[in-house]
């Protein structure tokens, strides 16, 4: 029982769903094997090998409904919307609440929808996103290639440069924390 309940919590977060006994079947059969060849811990190294394999934990990837002709529009299920929002605003899988919350069928509420951005956009893991936006859309590393007239800008050193980026994280993580307008990042 307690094999099974390690194995389905990590395969809840790896799966980004809840599981069923037919989800972990075949990591709790990878866990007997091992433990019957060594330890409890040695079961579970086995059981979580098999999660981290599947490709329900590498591949993110939803099927479209019954009867959906190719090109034709669908709202994608809560689970999937849930996975696609948590790995765009924090760069990983959703946590716990939103997967009981996409689970329940309750993402759909746009109310509801609203304040779980909100949430996420409040949480620092947003910095992942905020970073990865940030870099691309302003060519941060170009920072470090530039050469600079010392001339112009005696004072600078090259340890200011890190200094730099942070500022332009920081910039832009408050205009989104603070659900401001987009046009005060230009």
């Amino acid at each position: 029982p307690c094999a099974k309940r390690i194995l389905s919590t990590l395969a809840k977060g790896a799966f980004r769903r809840p599981v069923s006994d037919a989800d972990i079947a075949g990591a709790m059969s990878f866990y007997a094997e091992g433990r019957k060849a060594g330890s409890f811990d040695d079961g579970i190294q086995k059981g979580v090998m098999t999660i981290l394999s599947s490709p329900r934990f590498l591949f993110r990837a939803h099927t479209p409904p019954a009867g959906v002709k190719p090109g034709e529009t669908y709202r994608i299920q809560d689970l999937d919307l849930a996975s696609r929002l948590a790995f765009f605003l924090w760069g990983g899988p959703p946590d716990e609440q939103l997967i009981d919350i996409a689970a329940a069928g309750r993402l759909k509420d746009k109310a509801v929808l609203e304040a779980q951005v909100r949430r996420m956009l409040r949480d620092p893991r947003n910095r992942t996103m905020v970073r990865g936006f940030t870099e691309r859309w302003l060519n941060v590393d170009g920072l470090d290639i530039v050469n600079t007239d010392v001339l112009l800008y005696p004072d600078f050193t090259a340890d200011l440069i890190p200094a730099f980026k942070e500022e332009l994280f920081q910039f832009v993580g408050s205009v989104f924390e603070a659900d401001r307008n987009v046009n005060e990042l230009m």
